[in-house]
């Protein structure tokens, strides 16, 4: 049974995340002795709103300082700084859901590198679901070491696993929960490309099983950006745009931006908006009133739900 099959039951309900006119920003501070401040209020997300479901495996892509990571721990309910809008989880404040139904798995590795595998997987059990003599807690670990490849290392310390095999163990350890919603800061980062297609590849696996698996991605290659079914692009802390990779050429050609060919098409998305203010006010309006127009009716997932 692969990962797809053994996770599919799992996730049977449908999940509506809905991000409404989100804004983050930090507070300026003063000082007591000057009279202008010493750090000026900073809008990190400005007016940030979309919509995501179950089965979406969503890249985040934007150039540096767009507001990825703000946006990835805000969909977490964990921001800590100044907002407003809204981030509901099937109706739910994204901060007040269900404990482990939202996992994040950070950007950067924090293991004790002197325990194995099997071990540091143990002690995240005990921590997420309790004692591990019970025996569906023992089959979660099991399944998990199967499935993500790490049931050949499970003795091995953690000190000698590439940086591939040590995403991996991230990834199992946020999984053990079964959350509903995975949030991945820059999965491929450091990995080289052999290393990057597995771990996109568990991540879309996770995705078409039932979850919502929503990534920030830094250059990614064309062969792992086609993996991605839906594109969520920043800039300057907008959401210029949010739809299929389908939808997001289409309007780009609509504009006259026509991405060359075998030229990457997030770096080109990315470039697009950068670049040039009026391409990113013309992509950013229509997005935005695409988004209008699809808020006007109710999506069936959502009214499934509703009557559950």
């Amino acid at each position: 049974m692969d990962l797809c099959q053994s996770l599919k039951a799992l996730n049977r309900k449908c999940v509506i995340i809905k991000i409404e006119h989100l804004k983050v920003w930090t507070e300026e501070e003063k000082s007591w002795w000057r009279r202008k401040p010493t750090k000026p209020e900073v809008i990190i997300l400005n007016d940030v709103s979309a919509s995501l479901k179950t089965g979406d495996f969503v890249a985040v892509i934007g150039p540096s300082g767009a507001g990825k990571t703000t946006f990835l721990v805000s969909l977490a309910g964990k921001c800590t700084l100044p907002s407003s809008g809204t981030v509901t989880v099937n109706g739910t404040d994204a901060r007040r859901v269900q404990r482990g139904v939202i996992e994040i798995v950070p950007q950067f590795d924090v293991f004790l590198d002197s325990i194995s595998v099997r071990e540091h997987l143990v002690f995240m059990t005990e921590m997420k679901l309790g004692s591990i003599k019970k025996p569906p807690h023992r089959q979660t670990l099991k399944n998990l070491l199967t499935e993500l490849k790490l049931k050949m290392l499970q003795h091995s310390p953690i000190s000698s696993l590439s940086g591939g095999e040590r995403r991996l163990l991230s990834l199992a350890a946020s999984l053990l929960s079964s959350p509903q919603i995975l949030i991945c800061d820059e999965p491929t980062t450091g990995l080289d490309s052999y290393n990057a297609a597995l771990i996109v590849g568990v991540l879309k696996q996770l995705a078409a099983s039932g979850k919502t698996v929503i990534c920030s991605v830094h250059q990614p290659s064309s062969d792992l950006f086609r993996e991605f079914n839906s594109i969520a692009l920043m800039s300057e802390g907008r959401m210029v745009f949010h739809g299929s990779q389908e939808e997001c050429k289409k309007l780009f050609n609509r504009f006259d931006l026509r991405c060359p060919k075998n030229y990457n098409p997030a770096e080109f998305y990315i470039k697009a908006v950068s670049q040039s203010r009026d391409d990113y006010e013309k992509v950013l309006e229509n997005y935005c009133d695409q988004f209008d127009e699809d808020e006007s009716s109710s999506p069936a997932c959502a009214q499934m739900y509703s009557q559950t």
